[in-house]
């Protein structure tokens, strides 16, 4: 071999040997970029996985909400009737009461025409058996405290 052949040779392992480290950690990023590659791959799977969850939750949320709607709107229109008719009801029972107050009040007017005594005529005075007796006052009095400390 000659000396050219023995100096390109040297400068060939010169050159491959300043590539090694170059390659090394371009194997590294390589590899890395690889794993990363794969946890990027999984989280993309575990992401797709939660829209789909979240897909089918809203999915059931509005047919949840919709059910709820279509039952208020039922109620509100059953609620609705049952008022209209306490409404008719309780115009009925006015005109009753109306009629009933009419019809005792006319019937009233002549009995208390008949028993009220002749505005000159005194007054009738109580006669001492009237009076209110004491012991028939402390007997009731009593009787009301009985009354009021059962009620507390």
């Amino acid at each position: 071999m000659t000396t050219l052949e023995w100096a390109l040779q040297a400068l060939l392992v010169l050159a491959l040997c300043a590539t090694v480290p170059g390659a090394i950690r371009l194997e590294r990023a390589l590899t890395t970029l690889a794993r990363d590659r794969t946890d990027l791959a999984a989280a993309a799977k575990q992401l797709a996985e939660a829209v789909g969850e979240a897909e089918a939750a809203m999915l059931r949320l509005r047919g949840a909400a919709d059910r709820a709607g279509r039952t208020t709107s039922e109620q509100v229109t059953a609620a609705n009737r049952v008022a209209e008719d306490l409404r008719f009801l309780l115009d009925r029972a006015e005109a009753q009461a109306d009629r009933l107050d009419l019809a005792v009040r006319s019937n009233r007017a002549p009995r208390e025409a008949a028993a009220a005594p002749p505005p000159s005529a005194p007054r009738p005075q109580p006669s001492p058996e009237s009076a209110p007796n004491p012991e028939r006052l402390q007997a009731e009095e009593s009787l009301l405290r009985v009354f009021r400390s059962r009620q507390a």
